[in-house]
C-alpha cells in the first residue's frame, strides 16, 4: 500500500522539489502552501506522515500546527517532520512539547530525508 506524505510547506520551490523526490520514492503526496491548507489536509485525508515547516507565515506557525494535528484524533499519532532554515535550539522548548516528530534542518540531504521517512512509516 503506498503511503501518503503531506507537505506543510509556504516555499514553492522547495515544496516542489520535496514533492518531486516523494513520488520518485513512491509515495502518495498532498501539499498545502498554509497552515490552514495543510491542517484541513490532514484532517480529511488519511496521511501516514506529515513535513511541516515549522515558520509559516500565520499565526498558528508551524509548531501551531502540529499542537493542533496533535489535538485531533485522526492527526494524533502521525509522525511529523519538522523542516526549517533554522537551527534547532531556537525552538528547542516548543518543539519539545509535540509528540512523535524529528527535526531537519535546510538544507538538507534528500536522501538523509527519504531515511528518515522510512524509519517513520
Amino acid at each position: 500500500m503506498t503511503k501518503t506524505i503531506l507537505i506543510i510547506e509556504d516555499n514553492n520551490a522547495m515544496r516542489d522539489v520535496e514533492t518531486e523526490i516523494l513520488i520518485g520514492a513512491g509515495y502518495h503526496v498532498l501539499e498545502a502552501g498554509t497552515a490552514k491548507e495543510g491542517i484541513e489536509l490532514a484532517l480529511n485525508n488519511p496521511v501516514d506522515l506529515v513535513l511541516l515547516d515549522i515558520r509559516l507565515p500565520s499565526k498558528k506557525r508551524g509548531i501551531g500546527t502540529a499542537k493542533i494535528l496533535r489535538s485531533k484524533d485522526a492527526t494524533k499519532d502521525v509522525h511529523i517532520i519538522f523542516v526549517t532554515g533554522y537551527h534547532e535550539g531556537e525552538y528547542a522548548k516548543e518543539v519539545a512539547s509535540i509528540s512523535n516528530h524529528s527535526y531537519m534542518t535546510k538544507p538538507f540531504d534528500f536522501g538523509e530525508l527519504l531515511k528518515k521517512i522510512k524509519e517513520k512509516i
